[in-house]
């Protein structure tokens, strides 16, 4: 009989060893899944961000000026070739820039990372979805680095086996142009 209860205990012990296994393995592939989400949209971010031109982060709407405050939208210029000749310096020695870009929330239940190409009047000529369970997203300048900008971006999601995977990051980008 003394036996058998140490025999119940050892299996039972077993049993809740594998089980909070399981759990784990379950918990950091869902943390695994959330980070690789986050990094591939503040990637898409980062990209665009270092060409274009400080100046544009300013004046364009929504705006993010060197504050120090979180803005949660960003719009922006980067190079490209306007006129078609490969190069994007036009003949006479001026850069040529893109249709506006903006990054901000929006979509489905405002949880998308949504990347919005505009003309110069506001209208959206395209948008895609970059990431979807975005639950925050900001833009930061300071006076005295302009030429940087934080961006910084939370991952939220239930998964379906009960974990929550919640992430953030925050990355600083300098303006090259």
């Amino acid at each position: 009989m003394v036996v058998l209860v140490i025999f119940v205990i050892v299996i039972g012990a077993v049993f809740a060893v594998e089980y909070a296994g399981r759990s784990s393995w379950k918990q950091q592939e869902a943390q695994l899944r959330a980070q690789q989400e986050l990094r591939k949209a503040l990637e898409r971010i980062v990209t665009d961000l270092r060409q274009t031109r400080s100046t544009f982060l300013s004046s364009l709407n929504p705006a993010v000026p060197p504050d120090g405050a979180m803005h949660a939208a960003a719009a922006f210029r980067v190079p490209q070739d306007a006129d078609n000749d490969g190069d994007v310096v036009d003949d006479s020695g001026t850069m040529e820039w893109s249709n506006i870009i903006s990054y901000s929330m929006g979509g489905t239940n405002n949880s998308q990372l949504l990347r919005r190409v505009l003309d110069d009047a506001g209208n959206v000529l395209s948008s895609e979805v970059v990431a979807n369970s975005i639950t925050q997203l900001g833009f930061t300048r300071t006076a005295t680095a302009p030429n940087n900008i934080q961006v910084s971006c939370t991952f939220q999601r239930q998964e379906p086996g009960g974990q929550a995977a919640t992430i953030t990051s925050t990355v600083d980008v300098y303006i090259r142009n």
